[in-house]
């Protein structure tokens, strides 16, 4: 057996153990990018198998008509089809491409194999398709050529671009260019070439730039990339459910681009802060008014199973809504439970538990003799500026296994940010003890300009950048401060590290 012959069947294992690892990936993560590009590793496996066969024993027609049509015909074109799934955020783009892939592969694939050959005699040199196959395959494997460039070109530009403003597209755009280079030097097996060697050469690395771009692109959350998709809403399957559109743009503020009413859930701008509220129900149901601002002078009032004074029961009242889960307690002693009321609104009926109240009583006199009464916290004096406070929460849903990489990541941002950030005045990261794959930023900046500034800089945009494989969906909640208690503890700030400036 020759040297080439055994070079091209070491490189059809390793491309046949390529496949299975993107095949892999895609048991994973269903998704077309990885099954085209899956396809092409398995069709190049097999043009190297057949290689391997024709330069022992000399090409034939079979051996001919695999190679072509693994190399010449899958290869480039299914590549195009898998940078085009992976590239283009236009749903209908990627749906003309799916078909114009179907179409180019079913016709050029009947005529490659059920074409006559020209009389040209074969040997062991390689057998190229302009000295073989007469003119209506030629012509096919030339428009597929041009496809072939057309959209590999155009996916990488487009990509380029969008990376110079979203580092989002880091990956993406590393996985198109070794697509493109691939698609490159798969398409140089039309040119006459003056060794088989060469021939064989370009199909290895064209197979070892697949894999990798694969796996690459494995790394990818495509419903962050492409339109259409909210952002966090990708399920654990890696694939994007259409989730109904809640309001959010990207940066998740809300975006004032979508229409009011029911095709934005019941939502419209408010018309002094752009924020979106209900476009309907009255104060008696959730505190809202058709236009979307509170009336003055009223507070929000309980929704349907609370008691009229405005407390908020544990889980409901007296077997409304789950039932009294707090022993009778009155909404004065329950601890712990977020319990507003109307203003000046009655107080529920009902005694308390003399044994429960007795024993709160004591909890709190016990704290007292400890710590001392607490101290009085003055009312800020530059009201304006708590009112300019900007916050919001992210939760993050993390990937099965990402956790202790999410983490890592975490607390490099938050040490960056205590660093270089004086006017991001809280910037926590909390675990959730009965949720093991949830992490919640609670983040508190001077105003909305400190947080503009914020997400400009480098080490956030890094760590947006890195978290997205460990990140199966995020939501966040923007916050307008109203009123605070802060803590008068002299140590606080000593339990997580100084601030910048301190």
């Amino acid at each position: 057996m020759s040297a080439s012959a055994v070079v091209a069947f070491v490189c059809a294992v390793a491309a046949a153990a390529g496949t299975g690892v993107l095949v892999g990936r895609c048991i994973r993560v269903p998704r077309l990018d990885l099954i085209a590009w899956s396809c092409v590793l398995a069709a190049l496996a097999v043009a190297l198998v057949a290689l391997a066969l024709g330069a022992d024993r000399g090409y034939g027609s079979a051996t001919f008509r695999v190679v072509q049509f693994g190399s010449q015909l899958i290869a480039p074109l299914w590549l195009a089809w898998g940078v085009t799934e992976l590239a283009a955020k236009s749903v209908p783009v990627r749906f003309a491409s799916k078909l114009v892939t179907m179409a180019l592969t079913v016709v050029t694939g009947v005529v490659l194999v059920t074409d006559p050959l020209s009389a040209t005699p074969f040997s062991k040199a390689w057998p190229p398709a302009s000295k073989h196959y007469q003119i209506i395959p030629r012509s096919l494997l030339s428009l597929i050529a041009a496809v072939t460039l057309i959209v590999v070109v155009i996916a990488l530009v487009s990509s380029l671009l969008r990376l110079r403003a979203d580092p989002a597209w880091r990956r993406p755009v590393i996985a198109v260019t070794a697509v493109s280079i691939a698609a490159v030097l798969i398409l140089g097996l039309r040119l006459s070439l003056p060794a088989n060697a060469a021939y064989l050469a370009l199909i290895a690395a064209c197979a070892g730039l697949t894999w990798f771009a694969g796996v690459w692109a494995a790394k990818v959350d495509l419903a962050e990339l492409h339109e259409g998709i909210p952002r966090g809403r990708a399920n654990r399957r890696g694939s994007a459910e259409p989730a109904a559109r809640n309001g959010y743009a990207e940066d998740g503020a809300f975006d004032a681009s979508y229409p009011p009413g029911a095709q934005n859930g019941g939502r419209e701008r408010y018309e002094h802060d752009d924020w979106y509220r209900p476009v309907s129900g009255p104060p008696g149901n959730g505190g809202f008014s058709p236009g979307g601002g509170r009336p003055p002078g009223e507070e929000y009032l309980p929704a349907e199973g609370y008691p009229p004074g405005g407390g908020y029961p544990l889980n409901g009242e007296n077997g409304v809504n789950g039932g009294d889960r707090m022993g009778g307690l009155s909404d004065a002693d329950r601890t712990g439970v977020w319990q507003p009321r109307t203003l000046g609104g009655p107080a529920p009926s009902g005694a308390p538990d003399p044994a429960a109240a007795g024993a709160v009583a004591a909890a709190a006199a016990a704290a007292a003799a400890v710590t001392g009464p607490e101290p009085a916290i003055e009312e800020p004096a530059d009201h304006e500026a708590t009112q300019r406070l900007y916050g919001l929460i992210a939760i993050y849903t993390l990937a099965e296994g990402a956790t202790a990489d999410f983490d890592a990541l975490a607390e490099r941002v938050v040490a960056e940010v205590r660093a270089n950030e004086p006017d991001a005045l809280v910037y926590a990261v909390h675990s959730v003890p009965n949720a093991e794959m949830q992490r919640i930023f609670y983040e508190v900046y001077r105003d909305r300009m400190a947080y503009e500034d914020h997400k400009r800089q480098p080490h956030i945009q890094r760590f947006e950048a890195d978290r997205r494989p460990y990140v199966l969906a995020t939501n966040v909640i923007e916050l307008g401060m109203q009123q605070a208690k802060l803590s008068s503890l002299p140590g606080l700030s000593q339990l997580f590290g100084p601030s910048p400036g301190a």
